[in-house]
Order: C-alpha cells, then structure tokens, then sequence
C-alpha cells in the first residue's frame, strides 16, 4: 500500500485498521501479522515525509504473542519490548514516519477474514477466533473421530 493512500484514507476521516505485512523500520514495535488502528497522519513535510500513529491497544491479544525478543535486557539477555521498558503496557501507540512514496509493509484488514475477525468484535485473540471458525466448519462426525486420536 502507498503511503499516500493510506493518508488519504486518515484524512478523509477514517480509522483505517491494517496488518502489518513486514518490517515497519529498524526499531519499530509493530511487527510482521500484527493489527493495528490508523488514528492519525500528518504530512508531507518539506521533505517528503509523512507520520502515522498506529495504534495496537484494541488487538492486544493477538500483536502480544508476536513480539520479538530482540531487546536486550540488563543481565537477562534478550526480551521484549515491553519487558524491556520501550513500550507502555497500559497504552500501546507508535508513531512511524515514512517518506510519502513509499511501498508500505501494511494490508488494509477490511475485507476478507480478517475483516470478518475485526467486525464480529471478538474479545479473543484472532488465533483463537481462526480455530473457533475452523471448528464450526468441520462436521460433527469428524469431531467425534478427532477426539480420539
């Protein structure tokens, strides 16, 4: 998705939700499957540049179980971001600037399962919610026969 799509669709006053498809940059919170809400943009600048806040609060439960542990911790080795004091638990925002021709690593998440995920307002992880589906899909019979093996 371009940059300047995604702009146009914050400034047109939507709160775009996207998926994160790879590396945001170097030292990005947001990594490759997590969701998150576009709440705000601004630019271009003089140079091209424009900003975006993501912000991750309301998929908690699914960006949680994919952080990387790619921080290092004082005697402990490598953790999270979280564990290693980055990131504010209790209010999970980034902002991310991008230059305003950039391909960017993000998927609209409106439409398809995701989006089917994202409108039911499920409170639980999409993982959880992915499984719940599947298990609605597969006969009885094939239940039955699953819980013996």
């Amino acid at each position: 998705m371009k940059a300047t799509v995604l702009m146009d669709l914050v400034k047109s006053g939507k709160r775009p939700v996207v998926k994160v498809t790879g590396l945001l940059w170097d030292e990005a919170w947001g990594e490759e499957g997590m969701i998150a809400e576009v709440t705000s943009a601004s630019g271009p600048d003089g140079d091209g540049c424009v900003s975006f806040t993501f912000d991750y609060n309301k998929f908690r439960e699914t960006n949680l179980p994919l952080q990387s542990h790619t921080y290092h911790l004082k005697d402990k080795g490598q953790g999270t971001a979280f564990e290693a004091g980055m990131m504010d638990e209790k209010d999970i925002q980034e902002d991310v600037i991008f230059q305003d021709t950039d391909d960017l690593p993000l998927e609209l998440a409106e439409g398809g399962i995701l989006g089917e995920y994202i409108e039911s307002g499920s409170e639980v992880s999409y993982v959880n919610w992915l499984e719940s589906k599947l298990d609605e899909l597969v006969p009885d019979c094939m239940k039955t026969w699953k819980k013996g093996l």
